[in-house]
């Protein structure tokens, strides 16, 4: 029997992920609705997974077609798409209609933020060690960072 892990809710709709034999989907359910049943949101097979939640957008991390990317789903309309296909990325947190996450598309990984109204994608960290799992509340995020030899929490205002 599948069971769900990483629950996030928002409002009255949760996205978690299920684990199978075969790999991991996102699922979203709407407990706004009687009788809600659960619906699968991840395209394609593999790992889909890290789901996150704000307003009517989902965003995710997915490893279909052996790439891993970030995707971006709206519940009103039901569509899919990829946030960036350059580099390689692995966690997502959402805000308003700010995105952040962590990409390898440098060498080592640095958070990154896209802003779904404007489309614009903005690097944010510049440093040689690895900032990752990046979190947004408002404008303030917070990341984990091992520039020192060991992992650190840090933050900072965009």
């Amino acid at each position: 029997t599948p069971r769900p892990l990483d629950i996030q809710i928002y409002g009255h709709r949760l996205v978690y992920t299920i684990y199978g034999d075969t790999g991991s989907d996102v699922y979203l359910l709407d407990l706004g609705v009687l009788n809600p049943k659960p619906q699968k949101i991840s395209p394609g097979t593999g790992n889909n997974n890290y789901a996150r939640i704000y307003d009517h957008i989902v965003v995710y991390h997915s490893d279909v077609d052996g790439k891993d990317h970030i995707y971006v789903y709206d519940i009103n309309t039901g569509k899919t798409s990829i946030l960036t296909t350059e580099g390689k990325q692995w966690h997502a947190d959402i805000y308003g209609s700010t995105v952040v996450y962590d990409d390898y598309r440098d060498g080592n990984w640095n958070i990154y933020a896209y802003d779904l109204n404007t489309q614009a994608e903005r690097r944010l960290t510049n440093e040689p060690h690895d900032q990752m799992a990046p979190r947004i509340y408002g404008n303030r995020i917070v990341y984990m960072d091992n520039r020192n030899g060991y992992t650190a929490i840090y933050t900072m205002t965009i």
